[in-house]
């Protein structure tokens, strides 16, 4: 009784699991045919699940304005679910929203934490962030 309960158990995680990845990548395919709206609603539907790559997918929609009207305020609010999750992405992002002020004041403390820790995670572009604020950091630096 207890072996059968579990494999059904299981049974209903992996299929659980496999619904969740196919609704991504039609939202991932609906994206690359141009159907901005179409991906939209299947990330916004994974992100209200928590899933990291679908509220970082659902951002950048809402930042580019790409089958909803832009809106940096939900921008910043999927990136930084995706981003307390440890999405690299979300969190370079972030940095780039801070370092601009897109969508919140100009903040290069709050910019540099987030470059940081996605150059932890081997975010190639963050590290060159983070090379360029330490090279204005310098040349404003008192002499």
């Amino acid at each position: 009784m207890r072996l059968a309960f579990l494999t059904l158990l299981v049974a209903a995680l992996v299929a659980s699991t496999t619904a969740r990845s196919d609704d991504f990548e039609r939202g991932v395919e609906a994206y690359e045919r141009g159907d901005h709206t179409g991906a939209w609603l299947r990330f916004w539907a994974m992100a209200q699940q928590g899933n990291a790559a679908a509220q970082f997918n659902l951002a950048q929609l809402y930042r580019q304005g790409l089958g909803i009207e832009r809106e940096l305020t939900f921008s910043r609010y999927w990136y930084e679910a995706a981003a307390r999750q440890g999405h690299a992405l979300a969190q370079y992002s972030l940095g780039v929203m801070h370092e601009r002020g897109d969508g919140v004041p100009t903040d290069p403390i709050a910019a540099r934490a987030w470059y940081s820790l996605a150059a932890s995670q081997n975010v190639e572009l963050a590290r060159r962030a983070l090379q360029r604020l330490d090279r204005i950091t310098a040349s404003n630096a008192p002499r």
